[in-house]
């Protein structure tokens, strides 16, 4: 029972305090993206199509963790005006996704407590990425953001890239500075 009763605090804490602990960067799409290593030749990285969905769910979804199941829904949004994802395939199989928003303000983004502060109509998000666990620090994600960028550099109405990493998240923010996002400082905090 006292088992129960601490996941329960645990889960009120994650949705009342913790879930609202972000920092919040920024790329401008006028920068040039920071050079990557050579990815593995055998990986496939490219932009999702509506016939991927399938594949999405029989690869993909048994493998991602409870604490971001809430991924799922937004697949249903492929081929929506603002939403797309990127996908890694390895061996006919995928092994990651990288979801985001053309349109900030048609993101979960503009959900979060400055989302409305920071949100301007020439801006994209980058939402959620996954990674299987045998196919990590072999520098997909990067790739992933590279291409991502590269899309939304093309369509051309577009400035900034926004994306939001939780500050428990060991690692992100710095991450991120390193491809060439910077940290937006939000006034009146």
């Amino acid at each position: 029972m006292k088992n129960i009763l601490n996941k329960i605090a645990l889960k009120i804490r994650s949705k009342l305090i913790d879930q609202w602990k972000y920092s919040y960067l920024e790329y401008s799409l006028d920068s040039k993206f920071t050079s990557l290593p050579k990815l593995d030749e055998t990986i496939e990285i490219r932009l999702a199509k509506i016939s991927d969905i399938a594949s999405i769910k029989k690869d993909i979804f048994p493998e991602i963790p409870d604490e971001i199941d809430n991924d799922k829904k937004y697949f249903s949004q492929l081929g929506d005006n603002s939403f797309n994802c990127c996908l890694a395939i390895k061996d006919s199989k995928i092994i990651h996704y990288f979801q985001f928003y053309s349109s900030a303000i048609q993101s979960p983004l503009i959900k979060t407590p400055y989302g409305k502060k920071i949100i301007q109509k020439k801006d994209a998000y980058l939402g959620s990425t996954f990674t299987t666990k045998e196919y990590r620090s072999l520098w997909i994600v990067p790739h992933s953001i590279n291409l991502i960028l590269e899309n939304l550099k093309n369509k051309g109405s577009l400035e900034r890239a926004l994306v939001v990493v939780h500050i428990d998240t060991a690692g992100a923010e710095n991450f991120y500075k390193r491809l060439g996002f910077e940290k937006i400082i939000i006034q009146n905090l």
